[in-house]
């Protein structure tokens, strides 16, 4: 059909065309661009990402490269609320299969506290691809970590969204418990003919991320064999809340968008149910 268009139009279609970068960018990937505080007094927050809450999420001069990095603090604000540094970054858009997110930090951790990074990739806002790792110990120096990114199928991902956050190992994280982060970047393609994933040896259900959440959270399960599959939310006086999965499903692994815009804050259950197969977990929904 570009045979039949005008030079004006064939130059636009050039240009519109052209081929993608194959690296995405991921946004303020050094954390070195802040905005300004609006009103002046409120704490700077960095360009491309959003935080819960700024105050607790600041600029750091200790950077592994350049000027500047990211430090989260968990505080107590009160009420018997201990909230972990988090920030979350805006979606941003990616056109290759990568292979790894991999970053440094530095942690300072209170009680056996962790440090943890997820990144989840997007099909037309459906997750297809997700990685979690959780990182312990106590250091000066830089660390670098490195994530595996698990595809669900051969689809390539438009759009990606990453969070950084710390927590308990198995109970509420601790107040003091501080983390720096510094120079994010992909690494490697996967391959789209040989991506699709091989079915897991084992049923599971893994911690939701991001976690805390506001207001949705992406929750990721496997299974071993074909089974009915029943993924419930439950409030802390046992009622159901929400059913986000309902029907049988092959075996495989999947990752569900839990949308929590018309539940209060707070701590809720999630429960999986996949034949003789039952788990459960816990997750914090903060306004």
């Amino acid at each position: 059909m570009i045979r039949f268009l005008t030079p004006v139009l064939l130059v636009l279609s050039l240009f519109i065309l052209s081929p993608q970068p194959l690296e995405a960018q991921i946004p303020n990937a050094s954390f070195e661009s802040w905005t300004v505080g609006v009103p002046p007094f409120l704490p700077s927050a960095p360009v491309g990402w959003s935080t819960l809450y700024l105050s607790n999420t600041t600029k750091s001069t200790q950077a592994h490269s350049g000027s500047a990095a990211v430090q989260g603090a968990t505080v107590d604000i009160g009420g018997g609320s201990i909230v972990p540094g988090y920030l979350t970054s805006n979606f941003f858009a990616v056109n290759q299969r990568h292979a790894k997110l991999e970053g440094f930090y530095r942690l300072t951790a209170v009680g056996n506290d962790e440090f943890i990074v997820g990144i989840i990739m997007y099909k037309s806002r459906m997750p297809i691809a997700a990685a979690e790792s959780t990182f312990v110990g106590t250091g000066s120096a830089y660390v670098q970590f490195s994530l595996s990114i698990d595809y669900v199928d051969a689809q390539v991902p438009d759009s990606a969204l990453i969070v950084i956050t710390s927590s308990g190992p198995i109970d509420d994280p601790h107040a003091g418990t501080t983390f720096l982060v510094d120079d994010l970047s992909f690494s490697g393609i996967v391959n789209s003919v040989q991506t699709v994933s091989t079915a897991p040896s084992a049923f599971a259900l893994d911690q939701n991320y991001p976690n805390p959440f506001n207001p949705s959270t992406t929750i990721r399960f496997s299974l071993a064999a074909e089974s009915p599959v029943q993924l419930s939310v439950y409030n802390l006086i046992g009622q159901e809340v929400a059913r986000p999965v309902d029907e049988w499903k092959a075996a495989g692994v999947y990752a569900v968008q839990f949308d929590a815009s018309a539940l209060p804050t707070g701590m809720y259950v999630y429960r999986l149910r996949a034949g003789n197969y039952t788990m459960a977990r816990t997750m914090t929904l903060v306004r």
